[in-house]
C-alpha cells in the first residue's frame, strides 16, 4: 500500500474507529452529517433509527473528557415497518476542527460511544481530506443480486481507513429505492457513516415512492435543504425546502449538491446562483455534484443524458462563477476531463489541458469535469475516451481522495480492482490516476508562514477482528508507535479566528480570472 501523509491525530482517530460492525442495538444506523450551510465548524447532526417512537436523546463530549451534554432528538415516522422511526438532533456550539465522542439513546438503550470531527472554521485555510465516489448499487449481475453491491462494504471500510473529514456520494446508492434496499444500504454502511459525514445526491436508482420530503431518501438522510418557498406542496409541504439540493461550507471549500431526478430545474438554477453569489468570493474551492454528468465517455449513458439540468443555462453558472470541480456518476467508470469552458448552448467548447507533468499538474484554465461511478456497481469494462477533452479513463472500481491544502488540491484515484473478480474488492497499491490543481492566490488570511512539518506514516489497514465497545477501548493490535492516550490538544486550535469578512457581494458573476483560489488540507 502506498505511503500517505497525515497528521498524528488522524492516525489515532483511524485506530479508534476501525471498521467493525457492532451488534444490532435498539438505536441503529447511527450517522452524522451537516444540515447547516455555514455551520459545519460548530454543528453536527446525528441521526439514527429505532422501532420505538417513545423519545430519543443524543449525548456528546470532547474526546477524552468525562463531562457530557445531552439534548432531545426529534422523531419522524418513515411510514415503513422496516425503516421505522428516524431520530434527528443537531448539536450546536461545538469547537471547530475538534474531535468529539457521541452516543444516542432510544427504546431505553444507549449505543456505544462513537467519534466525529467538526470542520475547520468557515472560510479558514486549514487543510483536510475529502473523498468522492458513487454508484455502489447492486442488482446488475448473477453474482451480485443484492440491492447494494456486495463490494460496497469493502469499499466503505477502505474509505474509512483514509480518515476523510467528509465524503461526497454522486448517487445510485441502491438499486430501486425501496424500503428494503435502504435498510440494506444502512446496514452495510454503518461503520463509515457513524463517524464520517456522507453528503449524497439522488441517482436515478435511488428514487422510491413519493418525491421530496415524502421520499424515503429524504426521510433517512439529514442534509441542508434548498428551494424553500419555491416548490410544489406535494414535494415540499412545509415550504422549508428539500434535501434533494443542498450546500455546505467546509473550511475554505463550498460543496453543492443538485438533483437530476425530478426537482424543478428553474428552482435549482436559482438556488445555485444564490449559493454561488453568496459564497464564491469567500472560499477558494467549489465542488458541484450531481448524478448525470455533463461530460462522459461511458457507453451506458454518455454526456448529459436527457438534459436533466438544462445544460445550456447550467454551464453559465459553472463557468461564470468558476466552479473548480463538477462531479458526476451514472456511468460506472472513472473519467477525468481536461479543464474546459462552455460546450453547451451558445458557448464554444474550449479545452485547456493542465500545463505540467503530461497534463496532470498546474493552474487550470477552466473547470474540471470528473465521472466517478465505481463504488461497487458493474463497471464499463472497456473504457476509452470518446468525448473531446477526455484525459484519463478506467473501468475499475474506485473512489477519489482529494487532499485540500493551501494553494493546491491533490487528487488520487484509488484502485479497488476490476468488477469481474469473484473475491472482495480490495485496495491496489498503485492509483488509477492522480493530478494536482494549483492556485496562484487565495482569499485566506490564515495560511501559516512556517507550517509544522507533516508526519509521514504507513496507512493503517482495516482491523476486522477488533471490537470497540467504547471509544476508550484500544485494539490490541494498535501500532506500537502510536500512543492510545490522545489529548484533545493534538487537534487544531479551535480558537483561531476566521478570515475577515469579504466585501459586499453584488450577486453578479465575477469575470473569470482563472487564477483565484486555494485549498486547505487534511483531517
Amino acid at each position: 500500500m502506498a505511503t500517505t501523509t497525515r497528521t498524528f491525530a488522524t492516525v489515532v482517530l483511524l485506530c479508534l474507529v476501525g471498521p467493525v460492525l457492532e451488534a444490532q442495538a435498539a438505536p441503529r444506523w447511527q450517522r452524522v452529517s451537516w444540515t447547516v450551510t455555514d455551520g459545519a465548524d460548530t454543528t453536527m447532526t446525528v441521526a439514527w433509527n429505532d422501532a420505538d417512537a417513545g423519545g430519543g436523546t443524543v449525548a456528546w463530549r470532547l474526546m477524552g473528557d468525562s463531562t457530557e451534554s445531552t439534548m432531545a432528538a426529534v422523531v419522524a415516522d418513515t411510514g415503513s415497518s422496516l425503516l421505522d422511526y428516524t431520530y434527528e438532533a443537531t448539536i450546536t456550539g461545538l469547537l471547530a476542527s475538534t474531535l468529539y465522542e457521541y452516543r444516542v439513546s432510544s427504546s431505553g438503550e444507549w449505543s456505544a460511544w462513537r467519534l466525529f470531527k467538526t470542520a475547520p472554521v468557515v472560510g479558514s485555510c486549514a487543510p483536510f481530506r475529502l473523498v468522492a465516489g458513487g454508484d455502489g448499487r447492486g442488482g446488475e449481475a448473477f453474482w451480485d443480486p443484492g440491492f447494494v453491491s456486495r463490494h460496497w462494504d469493502n469499499i466503505a471500510e477502505t474509505i474509512l481507513a483514509e480518515a476523510p473529514l467528509v465524503m461526497l456520494y454522486s448517487g445510485d446508492l441502491v438499486h430501486e429505492g425501496t424500503e428494503e434496499q435502504w435498510e440494506e444500504w444502512f446496514e452495510m454502511s454503518t461503520t463509515m457513516i457513524r463517524n464520517v459525514p456522507v453528503m449524497p445526491v439522488l441517482g436515478n436508482h435511488d428514487t422510491g415512492p413519493g418525491d421530496g420530503d415524502g421520499a424515503w431518501y429524504n426521510k433517512m438522510f439529514a442534509l441542508p435543504s434548498g428551494g424553500a418557498g419555491e416548490l410544489d406542496a406535494t414535494v415540499d409541504p412545509d415550504g422549508d425546502g428539500v434535501e434533494d439540493i443542498w450546500a455546505v461550507v467546509v473550511g475554505n471549500v463550498l460543496l453543492i449538491g443538485l438533483s437530476t431526478e425530478g426537482i424543478d430545474v428553474g428552482v435549482q438554477h436559482r438556488f445555485l446562483a444564490d449559493v454561488l453569489s453568496t459564497w464564491r468570493s469567500r472560499v477558494d474551492w467549489v465542488f458541484l455534484q450531481f448524478h448525470r454528468p455533463l461530460w462522459s465517455s461511458g457507453i451506458g449513458h454518455g454526456s448529459n443524458e436527457d438534459d436533466k439540468l438544462d445544460a445550456a443555462n447550467l454551464i453559465t453558472y459553472i463557468d461564470d462563477y468558476q466552479v473548480d470541480f463538477v462531479l458526476g456518476g451514472h456511468d460506472h467508470d472513472y473519467e477525468r476531463f481536461d479543464p474546459m469552458w462552455g460546450g453547451y448552448g451558445s458557448r464554444p467548447h474550449v479545452i485547456n489541458p493542465l500545463p505540467l507533468d503530461g497534463a496532470s499538474t498546474g493552474v487550470p484554465n477552466g473547470v474540471m469535469h470528473i465521472v466517478t461511478g465505481g463504488a461497487g456497481s458493474f463497471t464499463n469494462l472497456a473504457m476509452f475516451c470518446r468525448e473531446d477533452g477526455c484525459r484519463e479513463t478506467s473501468g475499475n472500481l474506485h473512489y477519489i481522495v482529494f487532499d485540500i491544502e493551501p494553494l493546491q488540491v491533490t487528487a488520487t484515484v484509488r484502485d479497488m480492482g476490476p468488477i469481474l473478480t469473484l473475491s472482495d474488492a480490495y485496495l491496489r497499491p498503485d492509483p488509477l490516476d492522480g493530478f494536482v490543481i494549483q492556485r496562484t492566490s487565495t482569499v485566506c488570511t490564515d495560511i501559516p508562514s512556517d507550517p509544522e512539518p507533516e508526519v509521514v506514516v504507513e496507512p493503517v489497514e482495516p482491523m476486522p477482528d477488533a471490537t470497540l465497545d467504547t471509544v476508550g477501548d484500544v485494539p490490541a493490535d494498535l501500532p506500537a508507535d502510536l500512543s492510545p492516550d490522545l489529548p484533545v490538544d493534538l487537534v487544531e486550535d479551535p480558537a483561531e479566528d476566521p478570515a475577515e469578512d469579504p466585501a459586499e457581494d453584488t450577486g453578479e458573476p465575477d469575470e473569470p480570472s482563472k487564477t483565484s483560489g486555494c485549498g486547505c488540507f487534511i483531517v
